[in-house]
């Protein structure tokens, strides 16, 4: 079960790595806790700047269907019918899909690699499945978490390099994200 886990995985995080580096290099497992399950990965920073702002989006609409979940079983419990309640769970699923589709697109769009043309449209279907994942990740109960290490202090004689200062950008809100990430 790890090996499929870590096969469904990379599959999840693929479409991020080639929208903000241009490849699918391997990623590196940095530890592995068995006492509470947990993997820890390296990824660099415009991957993680992916993958968080998809979580907290995704995170934001289930904590919306949850709340709806929440009173449709109210409903259950209170007697309603089953095909009386039929549309709340049609719509439950409709908002999700909609939200993957319009997140998909802004990904897209802030992608720091776009995807060539006769790409674009492989790599369109696999972010939807990858996002699709996550969200069935965090239905399952999974817990993930986006974290970058900190960056060293800019040398006081220098500006700091373009580079420098876009990782700084992305450092920043990632840890603005990483708040957010948390879905109780």
């Amino acid at each position: 079960e790890l090996g499929e886990e870590f096969v469904a995985l990379k599959r999840i995080l693929g479409p991020f790595l080639e929208l903000a580096t241009g490849t699918r290099d391997d990623i590196k497992v940095r530890s592995i806790a068995s006492s509470e399950f947990e993997v820890l990965l390296y990824v660099v920073p415009s991957t993680a700047l992916l993958v968080a702002t998809a979580l907290d989006r995704i995170i934001s609409v289930y904590e919306r269907l949850v709340h709806i979940k929440l009173m449709h079983k109210g409903l259950q419990d209170d007697g309603v019918p089953d095909d009386r309640l039929h549309g709340i769970v049609d719509t439950m699923r409709e908002t999700m899909s909609e939200e993957i589709e319009k997140l998909k697109e802004e990904l897209l769009h802030a992608a720091t690699v776009k995807p060539t043309a006769g790409r674009d449209k492989e790599l369109r279907n696999e972010l939807t499945l990858s996002l699709n994942g996550l969200a069935n990740r965090i239905d399952e109960g999974y817990g993930v978490e986006v974290r970058s290490g900190e960056l060293p202090e800019p040398a006081e004689d220098e500006d700091g390099l373009p580079d420098e200062a876009e990782a700084r950008r992305t450092y920043e809100v990632v840890l603005e994200k990483r708040e957010r990430l948390t879905f109780k």
